[in-house]
């Protein structure tokens, strides 16, 4: 019994506390870096049936472009690790937040159909670079021992900040009154995150 707990003790040396972890590693921004590229994706997504809606487009065409727009965001991850390998994991999420931006503007050329198709699946596809590298990068940070405190804040912080944009995304929109404004807000925070990426 002695030699059990002297393991567990011996088990526990070198598990830092979170706030040292939060100091002393990048984790406040690979954080950051998944609640942004999150809730702009979700933005885009929860929001665009109303734009469609008042163009006089069918629920069926809003569930497509949904549809095109969910592929766009899961099917890259056939290849999203090897492209982080090749190009660096700070250069991707910042390359994400680009093929964003361009889906962003694809959106703004006009209000055909075709171009939101194209539109929400460059977002989603956007969302799988920016988000995927972060989120691998938790996982190098922490011991075993310290793995529940690190992965308790990471996903308690990105679930909190998905659950207020959830709430609040139709009062943002409403808010701004108009898609093309929506969507120059978003670019513009787009911008901002792939500079700041970029200079990692």
């Amino acid at each position: 019994m002695a030699d059990d707990e002297n393991d567990d003790e011996y088990s526990e040396v070198g598990a830092r506390p979170l706030s040292e972890i939060l100091i002393k590693t990048d984790l406040p921004l690979l954080t950051l870096y998944q609640c942004l590229s999150y809730n702009v994706m979700a933005l885009y997504m929860s929001q665009v049936p109303l734009p469609l809606d008042v163009l006089g487009y069918t629920p069926n065409e809003g569930t497509y472009v949904i549809t095109a727009h969910m592929l766009g965001m899961f099917v890259p991850g056939l290849v999203s690790g090897r492209v982080i390998g090749r190009a660096g994991t700070w250069a991707t999420t910042s390359g994400g937040f680009l093929v964003s931006i361009l889906g962003g503007c694809v959106m703004l050329v006009d209000d055909s159909l075709a171009l939101f198709f194209v539109g929400m699946t460059l977002v989603g596809f956007g969302w799988n670079l920016s988000f995927v590298g972060p989120s691998a990068l938790v996982s190098t940070i922490y011991t075993p021992k310290e793995r529940a405190d690190v992965i308790g804040f990471n996903d308690g912080v990105m679930l909190l900040t998905i659950g207020v944009f959830a709430l609040t995304g139709s009062q943002i929109y409403k808010a701004i009154n108009s898609w093309h404004v929506f969507i120059y807000t978003l670019i513009g925070i787009s911008a901002l995150s792939a500079l700041a990426a970029a200079a990692r």
